[in-house]
């Protein structure tokens, strides 16, 4: 239950740092080992599953690539860069 609680603030923190960046998430989801991020890009949904690493970083996957980070401001970053990538 813990685990839950933990996923569910992570999941409020994101939405609210990619809020602040005008970044526009369709929804964010807290899963038993992850926290899903669903964009809306050219009316195609697009899923970035976040999962906290045990050394207190982070892994981030899509369907293509996965990648690691240190904190949770580096994925935000990632997620940005990703959002400007698609809607251009």
């Amino acid at each position: 239950m813990e685990e839950k609680e933990q996923l569910n603030n992570l999941a409020t923190h994101l939405e609210s740092l990619l809020n602040q960046r005008k970044t526009w998430v369709y929804e964010i989801k807290a899963y038993s080992n992850c926290v899903e991020v669903t964009f809306d890009w050219d009316y195609d949904y697009w899923w970035f599953a976040i999962t906290p690493n045990k050394d207190g970083g982070f892994t981030v996957e899509d369907e293509y690539y996965t990648e690691k980070f240190d904190t949770i401001q580096q994925v935000v970053d990632y997620l940005v860069e990703k959002d400007d990538d698609n809607t251009r």
